[in-house]
């Protein structure tokens, strides 16, 4: 079972703390509710989990190693995508995109990954036709 471990993390925009010495150990297969105020540094501290952003402090750990050497075992679905609905793919090709390291299996895990959301019916569907709860299932399935 993989762990994510973040030990004393900090993290400032600017002079601004964000962040500080902020420690947490994610288990795989778990789920874990992250909840605060509106501007609290909970879509910072996500970033800071899959290396988008480098603290000024502290580090994030994946089984023991530094974070840098396994930033393709991380996923981030923004609460927000910037993405161009209307344009011409399918569900099936979007969720392709998400294949960082194209594999033999990449079909099946494709179709895993739609089944697990519930799209599998669609795959063929261009994102444009999707109400905005299957859109997000869509951005969801490209993420796992």
């Amino acid at each position: 079972m993989a762990k994510l471990i973040a030990k004393s993390l900090s993290f400032s925009y600017g002079k601004k703390e964000i962040l500080k010495e902020i420690s947490l150990e994610l288990k795989s297969g778990t789920l874990t509710a992250l909840v605060g105020p509106n501007g609290a540094g909970k879509s910072t501290l996500l970033r800071l989990l899959k290396g988008q952003y480098l603290p000024s402090q502290g580090e994030v750990l994946i089984d023991g190693k530094p974070l840098k050497n396994s930033l393709l075992q991380v996923a981030l679905m923004p609460q927000r995508s910037k993405i161009n609905w209307s344009f011409p793919i399918t569900v099936q090709e979007l969720v392709a995109l998400g294949q960082v390291n194209y594999s033999k299996n990449a079909c099946c895990e494709i179709e895993a990954s739609l089944q697990r959301v519930g799209l599998s019916a669609m795959r063929s569907q261009r994102l444009d036709s999707l109400s905005g709860g299957q859109q997000q299932r869509a951005l969801l399935a490209r993420t796992l």
